[in-house]
């Protein structure tokens, strides 16, 4: 039994999403699994084509199956959580990516009744350029030697910066 050595036990949660008819199932695996083991089986059982799939996790891309040829988004609220753990000692820089990125949820909260098709033009128009511009920010940060790599906030910047696209598929 390759799961002999296992000790410990994992819960992972999956909400899948059906657009063409509004529907949202939800499925917990309580198991020895992890969370790439449980994702590898649920997609064998899936009837969508891989090149429509779209998947959003957290930034662990280890999580994932090797050869996932799925849309692979992340979630944005990690990397605002992230910020805030360190909001304290880099108060100034932290505001600065939070208050910039509480515009592009504002904006999200605006599309919630917008079509795919129609939210996905409001936040290329109005999201997208305060991500362009934050990224820029950030990027910065490092060219200029504003930051340390190896701080804190460094590697809350590396985070943001390295999940880039995944973090704005919302604008693509």
């Amino acid at each position: 039994n390759p799961d002999a050595d296992r000790t410990g036990t994992f819960t992972s949660g999956f909400v899948c999403k059906d657009n063409t008819n509004n529907t949202e199932i939800v499925l917990y695996f309580v198991s020895e699994k992890h969370a790439g083991e449980n994702l590898s089986y649920l997609l064998e059982q899936r009837t969508l084509p891989e090149d429509q799939l779209v998947v959003m996790c957290d930034g662990l891309d280890n999580i994932l199956p090797k050869l996932l040829l799925a849309t692979i988004c992340n979630c944005m609220s990690h990397g605002v959580r992230k910020f805030k753990e360190i909001l304290e000692c880099y108060r100034c820089e932290c505001t600065h990516v939070l208050v910039e990125l509480k515009k592009v949820y504002e904006f999200d909260t605006e599309t919630k009744q917008m079509t795919p098709e129609a939210r996905l033009q409001y936040h290329i128009k109005n999201s997208k350029p305060v991500m362009d511009s934050l990224l820029i920010w950030m990027k910065r940060q490092f060219n200029d030697k504003l930051v340390e790599p190896n701080s804190n906030l460094g590697k809350t910047l590396k985070y943001m910066i390295n999940r880039w696209d995944k973090l704005t598929r919302f604008c693509q």
